[in-house]
Order: C-alpha cells, then sequence, then structure tokens
C-alpha cells in the first residue's frame, strides 16, 4: 500500500472517529435530557401525590369532623328532648357512650366502651351514680359513691379538668379498683356550667392502651360543658318545682300542692270503687310555741 493509499484510510478512520464522536456527544445530550424528563417526571408524580395525599387527608379530616358535628348534634337533641333530671341522665349516656363507639369504629378502632354518670352532691361532697350502661353499680370499685378528690372521678370533679389513664390497673390514681375486673382505659370527662362542676361522666374503653388525642380532648370537653349546663338547668328547674310546691321553712307540702294531692287521691278512690278517708290533726294553743319560740 502505497503513501496516497495510507492516507486516503487514515483520513476515512479519522472521519470515522470524529462521527463516532459526534454519535457519543449526541447520545450523552440525549441520556442527558432523557434524565431531565425522567426527574421531572418523577418530580411531578410526587407533586401529584402529595398533593392527593394532602387532598385524601383532608377529606378525611373533614369526614371525621362532621362525624363529631353530628354526635354532638345528636347528644344535644337527646338531652334538649328532658327538662327533669330525673330523666335526662340515662338516655344521654346512652347516645354519648353510642356515639363516642361510632367515631372510634369510623377511625378505624373496634372498642368497647361502658360507664356512667355520676351527679354531684354539694352538701356531701359526694358523687353519686346516676345512670349506668354496659356494667352493674357491683363492677365499680367505689359501688356508685365517690368522695370529691378521691380516685379519679373525685380528683376530675375537684379539678374540673378531664382525668385520663390508659391502663387502670397500673394508674396510682384509680384507688378505687373491683376485683376480677379486666384491665380498660378509664377517662372521666367533669361536666361542667361555667366553673361549677356539677357531675362527671365516667368511661371505661376496652381493650386497655387507648391514647388520649387531643382532639378527644376537646370532642369530650364540649360534651362535658353543654350537658354540665343543661343537667345544672334541670336541677335548677326542679328546686324550682320543689319551691312551688313545698313550704320552705317545713319542706312540707303547701295549701295548692296539698290540694292537686288530695285531688290525685280522690280520683283514684273513685276508680277503683274504694273507700277514702281525709285525716286531719290540730295542736292546741300551738301559737304560744310559736310566739315564746320563733317559727324555726
Amino acid at each position: 500500500m502505497n503513501e496516497a493509499e495510507k492516507d486516503q484510510k487514515l483520513n476515512m478512520l479519522e472521519r470515522e472517529v470524529a462521527s463516532l464522536r459526534l454519535q457519543l456527544e449526541d447520545s450523552k445530550n440525549l441520556a442527558t435530557i432523557k434524565e431531565k424528563v425522567f426527574k421531572a417526571s418523577i418530580s411531578e408524580e410526587e407533586t401529584l401525590y402529595n398533593e392527593l395525599n394532602k387532598k385524601l387527608k383532608d377529606v378525611r379530616t373533614k369526614e371525621y369532623e362532621i362525624l363529631v358535628l353530628n354526635a354532638l348534634n345528636m347528644i344535644v337533641a337527646t338531652a334538649n328532648r328532658y327538662i327533669n333530671i330525673d330523666e335526662i341522665l340515662q338516655p344521654t349516656l346512652d347516645v354519648v357512650i353510642n356515639s363516642l363507639r361510632d367515631l372510634e369504629k369510623a377511625d378505624g378502632k373496634e372498642m368497647k366502651i361502658t360507664g356512667g354518670i355520676f351527679i354531684l352532691n354539694n352538701e356531701t361532697a359526694k358523687l353519686n351514680l346516676s345512670a349506668i350502661q354496659g356494667m352493674t353499680p357491683e363492677m365499680l370499685g367505689c359501688k356508685g359513691v365517690v368522695p370529691l378528690g378521691e380516685c379519679m372521678c373525685g380528683i376530675s370533679a375537684m379539678s374540673g379538668e378531664i382525668a385520663y389513664a390508659p391502663n387502670c390497673t397500673s394508674d396510682p390514681h384509680h384507688t378505687c379498683r373491683p376485683t376480677g375486673v379486666e384491665d380498660h382505659s378509664h377517662i372521666c370527662i367533669p361536666l361542667k356550667s361555667g366553673n361549677n362542676v356539677c357531675g362527671i361522666i365516667s368511661l371505661r374503653l376496652y381493650p386497655a392502651g387507648y391514647q388520649l388525642r387531643p382532639s378527644d380532648t376537646a370532642i369530650f370537653t364540649s360534651i362535658g360543658n353543654y350537658l354540665g349546663l343543661h343537667i345544672e338547668k334541670a336541677r335548677l328547674y326542679k328546686e324550682v318545682q320543689e319551691q312551688a310546691i313545698r313550704d320552705g321553712l317545713t319542706r312540707l307540702f303547701n295549701r295548692m300542692e296539698f290540694q292537686r294531692q288530695l285531688q290525685i287521691e280522690v280520683e283514684r278512690s273513685a276508680r277503683y270503687n274504694g273507700e277514702f278517708t281525709l285525716l286531719l290533726l290540730d295542736i292546741d294553743h300551738f301559737k304560744k310555741i310559736n310566739d315564746t319560740y320563733g317559727h324555726a
């Protein structure tokens, strides 16, 4: 092969190398572009996923908020059906427990919830069991009476704050422990009218280990404040009723109530075709006792 042929072949190889170099550069550029597009696509997909996930969480939050509002409305509607304190407590407790159970179910938790309502007697400074669901008074360590400041219910009533124990068997504040009762979480909700506590809702949640969330605290506080106000109104209504029919000094029925009761007994006697007797007693010269020693 002569020099001319060698030069020609060398030139051809150089052109091929240059062409390959250009192809390699194009491939690199193309790969870079594809990588950028791919990364941009991933970024867009991540952004879209995050947005969709946020919207889904927002929807779930809104759905839960709607369930909470519906539950509160149901509790309010139930309480508003009654004005007598002796009638309001049991149906209200039932709807509170059923509503809370439904809220936990909507949040993906199957829980057994039982409980009771204790009303505070200001004269004795004790909480007395007035309504109960899902258990008997014998299952309560306190047997239905809790002194103010003792055990979790008494502590909650004294402080006016929600008391909570995820595991009752190991909580030192839960002093009134019944024997043979399964471990459970315990929540005490004060029933408040303004700053005054008139009672407690005591809840047991099974299984034990329930974790109280900030949203739960807000819900329980709303329930306690509303029911406390309504129960206090019912209590005042009962007091007004008592004042309307009883003598303020002796606490005996006044004349108006005496005549109403008399009419009831006359009608009862006529209905059952029975005999009816009215006994009148008088104390001679009782005015002298009043004048000498006073009416009290």
